[in-house]
């Protein structure tokens, strides 16, 4: 089967940037972790610095501060007067795969206990809350409670599926003495969001055509009955949404064709349309290039090739009748050896 790419190389910065907007992330997160169920609203969301600092011990009097930075972050608050935090919500966005994602987003979340750990600990002491050694060794009360910390890995890479690894046990080596006892080893599953784990009917933003399309667009045959069957949803695609699945998918004639048509709507599947075929003719004009090239190369490599073999000839016949000064000769001086070469009809 031919297979010809839709997707080009999606611009990672673009994306992190639209996932910054309330709604594409409260959907993001409803339309895959709760399978469409409105659990969060936009006006919950509070975006806070993708920057992590935790101080952590390195030695028996030292400490050193370890910074991560997450690609996006958001607080989820409360709606009603006190506007406490409920949770808080976080994305790794991955165009390649990364195969040391568990520990990665293992420790993000580790960093974001700990440090709301350490702001409960200085907040415990100021009001001398602390009494038991338990409570001062761990700088919490027993009735202390930590926010739940979420994060998901959104994965719109070439690759149609991320297939490993999707917890931390997958990167361990279990030997066969241990394998027996691998569930008592502590393990952490990634939160992946993709194409292939998602069902885009889940989504209300522009994000259902992101994950319908990301899906099928390894493959234009697939592509093309994605759009035929839905036609007039993607004749008629919004500003909103067409920016989105441009970004997403980096299609920049959706982006050309923003403007055209009522109140901003775009006819998408024109505009796959004219970028494969746009893709199709830059490979050709590629290809004739690289013909064009190899033709070269091998006609020069051709002409190399009778050049010595025409100069041997004419070294053995002038060795024949043992014109040694001539052969010195015809290595220096080129019309010379011209000369010889028309002379013995070469």
């Amino acid at each position: 089967m031919r297979k010809t790419h839709a997707k080009l190389c999606a611009r990672d910065a673009q994306i992190c940037k639209a996932l910054t907007d309330a709604e594409i992330f409260a959907d993001l997160f409803n339309g895959s972790i709760f399978r469409g169920e409105q659990v969060i609203a936009p006006e919950q969301l509070v975006r806070c610095g993708e920057k992590q600092t935790v101080q952590v011990k390195a030695g028996s009097d030292s400490v050193r501060d370890l910074q991560r930075i997450r690609d996006v972050k958001m607080q989820m608050r409360c709606l009603d007067d006190t506007g406490n935090q409920e949770a808080i919500l976080a994305v790794e966005a991955q165009r390649e795969i990364h195969y040391g994602m568990p520990v990665r987003s293992l420790l993000y979340d580790g960093i974001d206990y700990s440090d709301q750990m350490q702001r409960r600990e200085k907040y415990n002491k100021n009001i001398h809350n602390l009494k038991t050694s338990a409570e001062f060794m761990s700088g919490m009360t027993e009735k202390d409670r930590l926010v739940p910390v979420l994060t998901l890995v959104l994965y719109y890479g070439e690759q149609k599926n991320w297939m490993k690894p999707k917890d931390l046990h997958d990167m361990l080596d279990f030997t066969d003495k241990l394998m027996p006892w691998k569930k008592e080893f502590p393990n952490y599953a990634l939160h992946l969001v993709s194409s292939d784990t998602v069902d885009a009917r889940n989504f209300k933003t522009g994000l259902r055509e992101v994950f319908e399309l990301l899906k099928v667009c390894h493959d234009r045959k697939l592509l093309n009955k994605v759009l035929k069957e839905n036609k007039n949803h993607y004749s008629h695609l919004s500003r909103e949404r067409t920016e989105l699945v441009s970004i997403f998918l980096d299609i920049p004639v959706l982006r050309e064709k923003q403007n055209e048509g009522e109140e901003g709507a775009v006819n998408m599947c024109t505009a796959i349309e004219e970028m494969v075929r746009d893709g199709e003719q830059r490979g050709e004009k590629r290809g004739e290039k690289r013909g064009e090239k190899r033709g070269e190369k091998r006609g020069e490599q051709r002409g190399e090739k009778r050049g010595e073999q025409r100069s041997l000839q004419l070294v053995r016949r002038l060795l024949e009748k043992n014109r040694i000064e001539d052969i010195l000769r015809m290595t220096e001086d080129e019309e010379f050896r011209k000369q010889l070469f028309h002379e013995d009809g070469l």
